[in-house]
């Protein structure tokens, strides 16, 4: 649980996206960064924080999930939320739907229903809020739209040769999504209609698809920040006209740059526990021009869980950086897994009950000065 002290949990957070990678790894990674754009503007964020009396609490916000609602949370289910502060959850363990729960958690209904037809999804794999609080799916390879009371408007499939997961929907009803197939680069804007704009970003030469899997967030002036998933702690940003314009780097001892070891054709031998590789699981940029950066990393104690208890291998890190004058403005060491950051700032836990039922706790972040 965030805040916590070491290992005292009554329930146990489970990693959703932002620890699992979707991409099939079937190569060396070798050359992992790929190509990479002309830097125009780059710079390494200094290690010291300038508010050293700065603290990050959190604030209860909703807890997700009870034994009487009519769906179940997966461990793999995303979570959205509109202006009016309802939740929308899917996959659920009824195929094809999303759950709709209130600002204080209580269920109240889905939209969605199972099938291959127009407003009928299958496979879920992401959502957002769009303006105006319609609800965006990405079905497969198929993204559609629903009023805010779940009636259908439209579907579209994403452009061929993608591979598609994450996505953010602009201010303007745009879209813009993380392309993780090697054919085209990285990302991929769509106009309010879903059809292609353009693609921009780096591409790879190898197999490595999760070298592709990028965390996204809305910036300043319309601003698109990016930052890669896995290997090292590296933020972008970039415009939707596809100009590159800046990078930063964190070189820091909890996030060392790492690649991945190639596949061996040898007889496999024991397999011998390997120390959790940190990873980045979301981003935020709020008003006052800061961006929160949230990251997974070992816990000290790593060796002494299991494979599946997310909540004693690893801990979360949240660094708030201040973009205008690129220095990091406060650092700061949870145990415990953030599964993810919703596009509003909030933050948010799945956890296993001892009963086994899973539930999404959502937090507010704040800034505390001492």
């Amino acid at each position: 649980m965030l805040g916590s002290s070491a290992h005292q949990y009554r329930h146990r957070s489970i990693a959703c996206g932002g620890l699992w990678t979707y991409g099939v790894l079937m190569v060396s990674a070798s050359g992992a960064w790929g190509q990479q754009p002309a830097v125009r503007a780059a710079g390494e964020i200094p290690n010291a924080a300038t508010c050293q009396h700065c603290s990050i609490s959190f604030r209860h916000i909703a807890t997700l999930g009870r034994m009487e609602d009519e769906v179940s949370i997966m461990p793999f289910s995303q979570l959205a939320m509109d202006s009016r502060g309802r939740f929308l959850v899917a996959p659920i363990g009824v195929n094809g739907e999303v759950a709709v729960f209130a600002p204080g958690g209580a269920f109240r209904g889905t939209i969605g229903r199972s099938g291959r037809g127009p407003g009928e999804l299958a496979r879920i794999r992401y959502l957002a809020v769009t303006p105006g609080d319609s609800l965006l799916v990405l079905d497969a390879m198929m993204l559609t739209l629903f009023t805010p009371d779940g009636d259908y408007v439209r579907s579209r499939r994403l452009p061929n040769g993608v591979q598609g997961f994450r996505f953010i929907s602009l201010g303007d009803g745009r879209v813009l999504f993380n392309n993780y197939r090697q054919s085209r680069p990285a990302f991929g804007l769509l106009d309010e209609t879903y059809a292609e704009v353009r693609f921009f970003g780096r591409t790879i030469a190898t197999l490595d698809l999760d070298s592709l899997q990028y965390v996204l967030a809305l910036g300043g002036d319309g601003d698109v920040i990016v930052a890669q998933q896995n290997y090292g702690y590296v933020i972008e940003v970039w415009d939707t006209t596809g100009t590159f314009k800046s990078r930063l780097v964190r070189k820091v001892e909890w996030f060392p740059s790492w690649t991945r070891e190639p596949i061996s054709r040898e007889r496999p031998g024991p397999v011998v526990p390997q120390e959790p590789k940190p990873r980045i699981t979301g981003l935020h940029f709020d008003e006052t021009g800061k961006l929160w950066v949230c990251a997974t990393v070992a816990d000290p104690d790593w060796k002494d869980a299991r494979e599946d208890d997310y909540a004693r291998r690893f801990d979360t890190i949240i660094d708030v950086i201040d973009l205008s004058s690129r220095t990091l403005y406060t650092t700061q060491r949870f145990d415990g897994v953030i599964s993810g950051v919703l596009p509003n700032g909030l933050l948010y836990e799945l956890q296993q009950e001892e009963s086994g039922l899973l539930r999404f706790t959502v937090w507010k972040p704040e800034l505390k000065t001492q």
